[in-house]
């Protein structure tokens, strides 16, 4: 019985990207230097947050003070920190003081996948394109329901513990659905050596507590609705100084959105949506200084991914959708 599986005719799936173009295509098709990541891949990386895994990537180097929940900072073929844009299911987010995304606060247990692209993609994306594009996709429901547990152990007091559910309904009306929670907390390491000015012996660590999910249901054929959504603390500890007080800094980022994907004619797809992405931050450090921010750089009509009205135009090709 296994002969004919095996002799069988195997059709590649091509992998689709949709970060170069804002529009869904072909992986071979796409003139900017591009990289997906693959759940499974990101699986057997065995990495510990989002840096490590993008720090194995060509063309990317990564800065962090400290351990893992510690200040993160990604470089994109040699373009500042701050010349990178960062997504979520088509949400941006990123400071408005610092200019990038708090990577110490994403949740490596809610990323379906990542797409890369290198290059400037200003025409697409604004000024802060330079050094290219990171999109973060959030795992989302298929086939039947099943629930995932997950806990782990590892150095310095690391320890984590995460749970899923998803799936999908059949019929005209699908809703698809997925949601995912997670608790990471390490004990982690003195952020600083002893020969410099700010060493204090106590171990830095972090807290990570973060919830995500997805809601899509078809109205009609072509037509559906939906939400998403990405919540992520952290609380990590770094040194400011010899001193008694716990120097920490807190972490909020989130991005939300709602939509509605209609397909009006039979090679017209239209996406309507409208989105908010969050950066909080405060810090605490030995010398009284208690300072925070926040910003909301998408929760108007008018901001730069508001609602976004997105006409897609597809082909046919031999009777196969492109």
């Amino acid at each position: 019985m296994a002969a004919p599986c095996a002799l069988a005719d195997i059709t590649p799936v091509d992998t689709v990207v949709v970060t170069a173009a804002r529009i869904p295509q072909r992986a071979q098709d796409v003139i900017a230097s591009t990289t997906v990541i693959h759940a499974e891949e990101i699986a057997r990386a065995g990495a510990g947050s989002v840096a490590d895994i993008l720090a194995r990537q060509p063309g990317i180097e990564i800065a962090r003070n400290g351990s893992a929940g510690a200040s993160t900072s990604v470089f994109l073929r040699g373009a500042n920190s701050n010349q990178v844009v960062v997504l979520i299911d088509g949400v941006r987010i990123g400071s408005a003081t610092t200019g990038y995304a708090a990577w110490n606060a994403l949740p490596l247990s809610a990323i379906d996948h990542i797409e890369i692209v290198y290059g400037p993609l200003s025409t697409l994306y604004g000024a802060d394109a330079i050094g290219g594009v990171v999109q973060i996709f959030t795992k989302k429901g298929e086939r039947a329901p099943s629930l995932t547990v997950g806990a782990g152990l590892g150095s310095y007091g690391a320890r984590t513990l995460e749970a899923g559910l998803s799936g999908a309904t059949g019929g005209e009306h699908a809703v698809r659905y997925s949601v995912n929670v997670a608790r990471e907390r390490a004990d982690g390491f003195s952020a600083t050596r002893p020969q410099s000015f700010s060493f204090n012996p106590d171990k830095d660590g972090y807290t990570r507590e973060s919830a995500s999910g997805q809601l899509g249901m078809d109205l009609a054929k072509g037509h559906e609705i939906g939400l998403t959504f990405l919540h992520s603390r952290l609380e990590g500890e770094y040194d400011a100084g010899p001193s008694d007080v716990n120097d920490r800094s807190i972490s909020r980022i989130g991005a939300y959105s709602v939509y509605s994907r209609n397909q009006l004619l039979p090679n017209w797809t239209s996406l309507l949506r409208f989105s908010s992405g969050l950066d909080r931050a405060r810090d605490i450090s030995a010398y009284g200084i208690d300072t925070a921010r926040t910003s909301w750089p998408c929760r108007s009509w008018t901001c730069w991914s508001a609602p976004v009205f997105q006409a897609a135009f597809q082909y046919h090709d031999a009777g196969a959708e492109r």
